[in-house]
């Protein structure tokens, strides 16, 4: 576990920020019953309420330490094949250390063997790198335990003011009275499942906040709970997902897709770019409230209308434009202008003026689409556009 980090300084030393920092004499500002831990996880933060309270020896040659035991006691150093990332430090972090330690890494931890030089200001600005990104990320587990805790009326202060007395789930909040009331109508209801969901919550607000103050591992651990606590929920969200949620997004996605499918079949514009542009303008209708079995078809059941008129109208125009194909190129014009008027108009029934004017921009390019087919069938002709 990295509950140690060091950045080599050379041969003369290294830099170490830690986590769990071995008290050498602990002088506590409130009684402690008991302690869970060992001397160095849980014990300073129940007698010292506050991480500045403790003086850290950040300079070897203000502390040092004399080890007793043998030479090869441990001749390997333990130690990650390769460099942790921040997130994973700070996800360690989470479950191992509590409040007390979270602030000890921020001590910059001189173990040195020579006069300290530029290199040390080098080490020391690359390790305060690494622990404001750890920060950051325990920020974001900070803000969702902040919302968690709201929301379950659980408040760390007076949480962390009764942990000397002993922790347990006697500590946790009761529920509030709508809570009993809840699960005495859906059982009534036949809602067994929904019964306990309020209860659960609040149980689980109370044991993350406690994680928050002892660290995930220790908090469960006091709790009677076992460590890999999340194995068996993640097992039952993914049952869960499998078994509602994934068939209940796969009906709506079965049913869209459908709809759409027919969408698109009903839309015949005589380009694919323009069907494309269409089908946007559905989605985009969709997005904005229309309801997908009433307006929209409505709306676009006009517009398909009028398309389709224009494509009659113009093919018949087309077939006979050798006989007079500046009275054919005039009418085709005047059918796309009326075309895109009736669009803008069908627009206005149904929408605001706002979608009126998208509506337009959406389609304007289909129209003009349009337009090009027949302009170049009648230069292909051999005619004039004046």
């Amino acid at each position: 576990n990295p509950v140690n980090i060091y950045w080599r300084v050379g041969d003369d030393g290294m830099v170490m920020r830690g986590f769990h920092l071995h008290p050498l004499m602990i002088y506590p500002s409130r009684r402690v019953d008991t302690f869970a831990s060992t001397f160095d996880d849980d014990l300073p933060l129940l007698a010292c309420e506050s991480p500045d309270d403790f003086h850290v020896a950040a300079d070897s040659d203000e502390a040092f330490e004399i080890d007793l035991a043998e030479d090869d006691w441990c001749a390997e150093f333990p130690s990650f094949r390769s460099r942790p990332s921040p997130s994973y430090l700070a996800s360690w972090a989470f479950g191992a250390t509590n409040l007390h330690h979270r602030a000890f890494v921020n001590a910059t931890i001189r173990i040195h063997a020579t006069p300290l030089d530029a290199r040390w200001d080098v080490a020391g600005r690359a390790s305060d790198l690494v622990v404001r990104r750890v920060h950051r990320w325990l920020s974001l587990r900070y803000a969702f335990g902040s919302v968690i805790r709201f929301a379950g009326h659980v408040s760390r202060d007076r949480l962390s003011a009764a942990l000397p007395q002993g922790v347990g789930w006697h500590l946790c909040p009761p529920p509030p009275p709508w809570v009993a009331r809840w699960e005495h109508v859906t059982r009534r209801l036949g809602l067994g499942r929904l019964a306990r969901v309020p209860a659960v919550f609040y149980r689980f607000a109370f044991r993350f906040a406690l994680s928050e103050l002892l660290g995930k591992n220790l908090a469960l651990r006091v709790l009677g709970l076992d460590s890999v606590i999340g194995k068996p929920w993640r097992v039952r969200l993914r049952s869960l997902f499998w078994k509602v949620v994934w068939p209940w997004c796969y009906r709506r996605y079965k049913r869209t897709r459908l709809f759409f499918r027919r969408l698109y079949r009903r839309v015949e514009v005589p380009v694919i770019k323009a069907r494309k542009y269409g089908l946007r303008f559905a989605r985009r209708l969709v997005k904005r409230g229309a309801a997908l079995r009433t307006e929209t078809p409505r709306v676009l059941a006009r517009m398909v209308r009028t398309v389709r008129r224009a494509r009659r109208d113009a093919s018949d125009l087309v077939v006979s434009a050798p006989r007079d194909m500046r009275r054919s190129i005039g009418h085709v014009r005047r059918r796309t202008r009326d075309v895109h008027r009736t669009i803008r108009r069908t627009a206005k029934d149904h929408r605001p003026s706002v979608l009126a004017r998208r509506t337009t921009r959406i389609l304007r390019k289909p129209v003009r689409l349009l337009r090009r087919i027949y302009v170049s069938v009648a230069r292909r002709t051999g005619s004039s556009l004046r």
